[in-house]
């Protein structure tokens, strides 16, 4: 009788999962909360408290500021998570919403034919790109969201029938109440099973064929519609236009800067519009087009900024399916050796595990979230006028003091707030291009926030007209004598 013997694809399969679910645990609660957190719960507490959307920025000493709250539906939800639960429910909030983004992703690898383990490896793709935005953000919920949009359209493009189309538009109007800046992506990625093949337009039949797809563009009326439904109406809509480019003034936030060719991402980029290139040499007029204009269009907008980089894992899940589509033999060993491997990878998963260094932390003191400093300010008598960084804003603004600025920098740009480019004037600092004394000048700020060792704390322990009254882990407060 032979000897039973095991597949080796199976035991690293199963190390697999057992690494990727330490770093799940560990990215999620060393993440969680991230410097949004704050201003998105500060947000939301305002608006449990007023039962509406404000629509002038409460939360600065700058007067009259307009602020569109794009986010306001993942503001509610973060607020009453932490009022509620505190931190552990922050870290389960934003696990839950990791798990369902890659449920969904599964569901829609599932709509291809392909090999067991090429859908496996796809599904690690996805899970992989999705940890890059494993936050309590409004993004993971957006994922969700697109996810479900072009599970329909697969869904439709290979049926015809209507009837998975009418989701579309109430994805439209929930998507544009979570996270309006990315509304836009919805009707982004109906375009792929909107346009033609690019051979129909070769043989002249572009005109036909696009008239067939009439029901892709009358959803996307229907989309539009349903998106006015929100708080703030068309400014929701028009969100992304008035605020782009805003963040990336001056590349001072780091998931903002394009990913360089030569990095990893730009590696993937470069890799992903390879394979595309190979499926359609390959499959010529047979080619899956909406796969393949997903792609490109993922990988363009990916190469956009690191931010990005999840659209890269949502766009590369097609074309991975569709070009290998041969299935990997099991490779047998004996059992003997099988234990061996086995034993050999579960004390690394082991090591790991122990070595994890997994911390649960909410408002421990540090340059994102200056406890002693706010401590100090919430005693102070008197007017406040502060100067801080663009770190630590949300979190004053949850502690309740009027701030220069906080993580949200398009509300700090004239084209949101309709008052002044007070972003750009802090990175400008920043860069050194200009003093703090000059603030200080137009403003006459009584506190000063400063990173240790900043530019603005060495200009700042020079001034005789302020003194240090708190020092934290990493920062100073001066305040006017």
């Amino acid at each position: 009788m032979p000897k039973k013997q095991y597949n080796i694809l199976d035991i690293f399969e199963k190390f697999i999962i057992a690494m990727f679910i330490i770093a799940l645990v560990k990215i999620i609660c060393n993440n969680n909360p991230d410097n949004d957190f704050w201003w998105l719960a500060a947000t939301g507490r305002w608006i449990v408290k007023h039962r509406a959307v404000p629509k002038i920025n409460p939360f600065t000493w700058h007067e009259n500021f307009e602020i569109i709250v794009q986010q306001w539906l993942p503001c509610v939800l973060n607020y009453i998570t932490y009022q509620k639960a505190g931190i552990v429910g922050v870290i389960l909030f934003s696990a839950a919403m990791y798990i369902l983004a890659v449920y969904l992703a599964w569901k829609y690898i599932s709509c291809f034919r392909a090999p067991k383990l090429t859908k496996k490896c796809a599904l690690g793709i996805a899970a992989l790109y999705l940890l890059t935005i494993a936050t309590t953000r409004p993004s993971i919920g957006t994922v969700s969201i697109l996810l479900g949009e072009i599970i329909l359209l697969k869904k439709f493009d290979g049926s015809k029938d209507c009837k998975y189309l009418l989701g579309l538009p109430i994805l439209s109007f929930v998507l544009i109440n979570w996270h309006a800046s990315l509304w836009w992506m919805s009707i982004i990625f109906i375009l792929p099973y909107a346009v033609p093949s690019i051979y129909k337009f070769r043989k002249g039949k572009f005109k036909n064929a696009l008239l067939a797809r009439m029901p892709y563009f009358t959803c996307i009326l229907a989309m539009f519609l349903m998106a006015l439904i929100n708080p703030n109406g068309i400014k929701s809509i028009m969100y992304l236009p008035l605020s782009y480019g805003a963040a990336s003034y001056g590349n001072v936030i780091m998931e903002m800067i394009s990913p360089k060719m030569l990095s990893i991402w730009g590696i993937v980029i470069i890799a992903v519009l390879i394979l595309t290139a190979l499926y359609l040499h390959r499959e010529k007029e047979h080619s899956n087009f909406p796969a393949v204009y997903f792609a490109v269009g993922c990988a363009v907008l990916g190469a956009n900024n690191l931010r990005n980089q999840w659209l890269l894992g949502l766009g590369m899940i097609p074309i991975v399916l569709l070009y290998f589509q041969k299935d990997i033999k099991p490779f047998m060993i004996k059992k003997r050796l099988s234990v061996i491997i086995s034993v050999y990878l579960s004390l690394i998963v082991i090591y790991f595990a122990a070595t994890a260094n997994i911390t649960l932390s909410a408002e421990t003191d540090s340059t994102y979230t200056p406890v002693a400093a706010a401590e100090y300010l919430n005693n102070y008598q008197g007017e406040m006028k502060i100067y801080n960084s663009f770190d630590n804003g949300g979190y004053l603004e949850w502690r309740g003091i009027p701030v220069y600025l906080d993580a949200r920098p398009e509300l700090y740009e004239m084209k949101i707030n309709t008052k002044e480019n007070i972003y750009s004037e802090f990175v400008n600092v920043h860069l050194s291009l200009t003093g703090i004394g000059q603030l200080i000048s137009k403003y006459q700020f009584t506190h000063v926030l400063a990173e240790t060792d900043s530019v603005v704390d060495r200009d700042m322990s020079s001034n005789a007209d302020y003194e240090v009254v708190a020092i934290g882990n990493g920062y100073r407060l001066y305040e006017r004598k």
